[in-house]
């Protein structure tokens, strides 16, 4: 399996493949053919990212979301959160 993040092509990959899923293809730019469903690691911040059906990818929460008297903080249409350190 290439490390681009193609699909399998063969039924079993060597440990450095099988790796390269567990650690959810942990780099520093998204693979070049990512497919849908996959999760990828960047290691630059160490943000989630899914990718979708469309080809969109999606941030995977991981951080609280700041609030202000009980109401969620939204700026440009998007959740303010704190990222964990």
């Amino acid at each position: 399996m290439p490390a681009s993040g193609a699909d399998f092509t063969e039924s079993v990959g060597s440990y450095e493949d099988i790796n390269e899923i567990k650690n959810n293809y942990r780099l520093a730019t998204i693979p070049a053919s990512i497919q849908s469903g996959m999760l990828f690691s960047r290691s630059t911040d160490d943000r989630l990212t899914h990718r979708a059906s469309a080809g969109q990818d999606y941030l995977v929460f991981q951080g609280e979301p700041v609030c202000a008297d009980n109401e969620v903080v939204c700026a440009a249409n998007k959740v303010v959160v704190t990222l964990p350190v």
